[in-house]
This record gives structure tokens, C-alpha cells and sequence, in this order.
């Protein structure tokens, strides 16, 4: 069984974080706004969904657009390797954008 520690570390990509070289105090930030981005931004979403859910009979479009985008903010961290890790900031931002866009516009 994974001890408390070990899961956290999973769950915030740690090891990749390590990874990065020590002196790249630029890439290391990046990749911390990078993780606060996809957790936050896939918890945003999905609570929003869970509201939509519980306010509305009937779920729209909007509404699962945002629980797609959850998914692929957390896919797309969790898929990151250090080598793709350029792509996966484009993605996080462009989902970001997304989020912030879709919930702002939303009017149901």
C-alpha cells in the first residue's frame, strides 16, 4: 500500500518536477504553474459541472464541454513527460482559456 507521502508525491507529478535541472529555475516555475493550472482548472470544471447538474433538469452542450475539459486537463498532466512538456503547456493554456470563456458566457 502507498503511504500518504508516496501519493501525494504521485499526484503531483514530484519525480517529473525533480527531473528538471536544478540551475532551470525558470523551467521549474513553469512546470509549477503548469500543475496549479491542471488541478485547479480540472476541479474548477468539474465542480461547475456538478452545479449545472444539480441546478438544471436537462444538461446542455456547455455542460459536458466542461466536464470533456476537465478530463483532458488532468489526462494531459498526468500524460506529461518532461521531453513533451512544451506541448502540454500550450494545451493547459488553450484548456484554460477555455474554462474561463466557457463558465464566463455561459447564461444558463
Amino acid at each position: 500500500m502507498l503511504s500518504k507521502s508516496t501519493l501525494i508525491e504521485k499526484i503531483l507529478k514530484t519525480e517529473t518536477f525533480h527531473t528538471i535541472s536544478k540551475d532551470d529555475i525558470l523551467a521549474k516555475q513553469q512546470f509549477s504553474l503548469f500543475r496549479i493550472f491542471s488541478i485547479t482548472g480540472a476541479l474548477v470544471a468539474t465542480g461547475v459541472f456538478f452545479k449545472m447538474a444539480i441546478m438544471f433538469s436537462t444538461l446542455n452542450f456547455t455542460s459536458y464541454l466542461l466536464l470533456l475539459l476537465s478530463f483532458t486537463m488532468l489526462i494531459n498532466f498526468y500524460q506529461t513527460k518532461i521531453e513533451t512538456v512544451n506541448r502540454s503547456y500550450y494545451l493547459v493554456l488553450i484548456s484554460s482559456f477555455l474554462l474561463l470563456h466557457i463558465i464566463g458566457y455561459s447564461t444558463d
